[in-house]
């Protein structure tokens, strides 16, 4: 564990003071021309890295177990207990047992890189509140962005998580909709790991008593 340990440090010192990098600053600016921007901050990637590592250990038996599965699936294959079958028993075996196991052994390395990627989604994102409007903004060095923006007047609610130390999170409900089955789910946009954030909730909150 002390090679995590190390790396999240390293990342909590590549979110010191929440400075955006180049490429996330430059889609902030250009999303939010001409607004005035209330608040900005960064998630704490080394916070999303920590609860990611969860998935990690997880993805240890499960990749473990997979793998194992798949060698034998495909040492199968050469062993003699194979020629006591009918040849088409046979073929269909040989083609099925090791496709089945495949999609499983993908899953468990998708678990095992989940923290550095969650930890890179948050490196290249940003929140803020801007004009009249509340974003998730993320960019890639690519250059592409994904924004996610609502109205501060369409946020029927906020539910904050506070650590000790003020960094927190935030969830701001902006509606519901539907899923597949036709049950309902609310639309939300979830800050995770940003500073002070007691005082972000009460901005927003006074923004959305001001504009009323």
């Amino acid at each position: 564990m002390r090679f995590f340990k190390t790396f999240e440090v390293m990342l909590r010192g590549m979110n010191k003071g929440y400075d955006l990098p180049p490429h996330v600053a430059h889609a902030v600016r250009r999303e939010t021309e001409g607004l005035k921007i209330h608040w900005v901050g960064r998630p704490d990637a080394a916070l999303a890295f920590r609860w990611a590592t969860l998935i990690w250990l997880f993805g240890i038996p499960w990749t473990v177990f997979t793998v194992t599965w798949e060698i034998m699936a495909c040492a199968a294959l050469f062993s003699n207990a194979s020629d006591q079958m009918p040849s088409a028993m046979r073929t269909a075996f040989q083609i099925a047992f090791p496709l089945w196991g495949l999609p499983f052994v993908a899953v468990g390395f998708v678990m095992l890189a989940a923290p550095f990627w969650i930890a890179r989604t948050a490196r290249n994102q940003a929140h803020l509140v801007a004009g009249t409007r509340v974003y998730s903004i993320g960019a890639q060095p690519s250059g592409e962005v994904k924004v996610n923006s609502a109205l501060i007047s369409t946020i029927q609610r906020l539910e904050r998580t506070e650590k000790p130390d003020g960094t927190g999170s935030l969830k701001l409900i902006t509606g519901l909709s539907k899923d597949s089955d036709g049950d309902a789910v609310e639309i939300t946009q979830d800050w995770v790991g940003i500073p002070d954030v007691r005082r972000v909730e009460g901005l927003i909150i006074d923004l959305q008593r001001a504009g009323t």
